[in-house]
């Protein structure tokens, strides 16, 4: 909350690393982006958790794996 005040969210670019946890559990789930960036870097622990999260609540990927990040859209 110290870093969003609003619930919609034009943009978010994460970087995958020790924080996965704060992301998936904190972030996404009570946020709606418009657009996400996940620099993922090839770790499929985080990558693959965060695809999930970012599938249940409505994104859709725009481009995958692209060395490394994935781009994800919301269309609703």
């Amino acid at each position: 909350d110290q870093y969003f005040e609003d619930s919609i969210i034009g943009y978010l670019n994460l970087s995958v690393d020790e924080h996965a946890d704060v992301i998936l559990t904190d972030i996404l789930p009570h946020r709606v982006f418009n657009c996400v960036t996940v620099e993922h870097g090839g770790q499929s622990d985080y990558r693959d958790s965060i695809r999930e999260v970012l599938k249940v609540g409505g994104y859709h990927p725009h481009r995958i794996d692209v060395e490394g990040v994935d781009f994800w859209l919301r269309t609703n």
